[in-house]
Parts: C-alpha cells; structure tokens; sequence
C-alpha cells in the first residue's frame, strides 16, 4: 500500500558523500546538511545493492543476483512507517551497533551498518509531504471527525498520510469563521498517526 503523505528515507553518511554534496552546493565547509546522501525507498518491494566501491543504491530486481542484495519493504506499526530489510545470504548488518537477525524491522532514528563495516552506513528517517489544498472526489461528503462538518468542493483540508481521512484545515484566507481542525490536533483522530504541516524530516542525526 502506498502512503503519498510519508516516505522511508536512508540517509548514507561517508566522507565520499559529503564531498559530493558539497561540491554540488558549491560550499567548502560541512554541516548537519551536507553529511548524508539521501535514498528514497518506494512503497512496495524493493532491493539494495551495497557494495564497497559505491553508495547502497536500489536496482531491479533482475540485474542482480539475489543472494547479494538486501530486500526493503516499508510497513506500518505503530501509527508510523518502518522498514522490513531481508539480509541475503553471505551477508550481514549492525543495528544500532548490535548484529541484526536475517529479518530486521527497522524504525526512525535506527542506525544500519552493512556488512558490520563502517564503510557504509546508512540512517532510518521519515520525510512528510504534507498533502493541503482542495479535497479529491473521495473526501467530497465525508465528515470531518473532528467538527462533524461535511467536506465540500470549497473546503481546504489536510489529509491523514495514512487513513487519507480529510481534517479542515482553511487558514485565514477563509476568515474568521474558517474551520482548523487538523491544527487544533497533534495526531488523527482515527488513526493517531502524527499531524505534520510541514514538509521535510522529522529525524536528522547529529554530525
């Protein structure tokens, strides 16, 4: 299933990644933002190939063999994203610094090391793209939970990254009787999953 609202991202930290970034920012000096390179892992099934020469990066699924590469899936537990890896044979991984059984379920802030090495090591975080603005079809009729109102084609709503229910959200352009409900609440009211208004991280390691 695929939750448009959040993604599982793993954040690789070498010396070889944050020269790169910096080169491409034309910086000289590092900070907390150039440290990582930054991979996207899509809903559904997919594979990692890490090897020495390169960052972990994902492939298909055909142009490797399967006994060298890491499986990924994103799942939900506990009102938040996390990541499902299969450790191929022949292979192994630290989490947190302790050595991951051959299925590990990965959650925000945990720290992976392939192949016990520290040549590539890779952080658990979650990016959120809020989804504001008009209502989709599926929401016209539907009442908001927390002030009963129906949604229409007029209101301007926050949806749940992962029920998709649809919480008002009009800020002041709508005037004083506007309707904001999605920010007098920190989590959803159906499914408790975390409200976030604005895009970006919710977990950064440190440097």
């Amino acid at each position: 299933m695929s939750y448009q609202g959040q993604s599982i991202h793993l954040l690789h930290e070498s010396d070889g990644a944050k020269r790169r970034i910096a080169q491409k920012r034309g910086i000289h000096s590092l900070d907390s933002t150039t440290n990582f390179d930054p991979l996207e892992i899509p809903s559904g099934t997919s594979y990692l190939a890490v090897e020495k020469s390169d960052p972990p990066h994902l492939v298909a699924e055909s142009g490797h063999e399967a006994s060298g590469v890491f499986i990924l899936e994103t799942v939900w537990e506990n009102q938040s994203p996390q990541l499902l890896m299969l450790i191929p044979k022949g292979r192994c991984s630290r989490v947190n610094g302790e050595p991951a059984p051959p299925v590990a379920l990965l959650k925000e802030k945990d720290e992976v090391a392939f192949d016990t090495s520290s040549v590539h090591v890779a952080h658990v975080t979650i990016f959120n793209r809020p989804r504001i603005g008009s209502p989709p079809d599926k929401a016209i009729g539907k009442q908001c939970p927390i002030c009963r109102v129906s949604v229409d084609r007029k209101s301007t709503v926050y949806l749940c990254p992962r029920c998709d229910v649809p919480l008002h959200c009009e800020g002041e352009g709508k005037g004083q009787d506007r309707l904001e409900c999605a920010r007098i609440c920190s989590t959803c009211p159906i499914c408790t999953t975390p409200i976030t208004m604005q895009a970006g991280y919710s977990y950064l390691p440190g440097p």
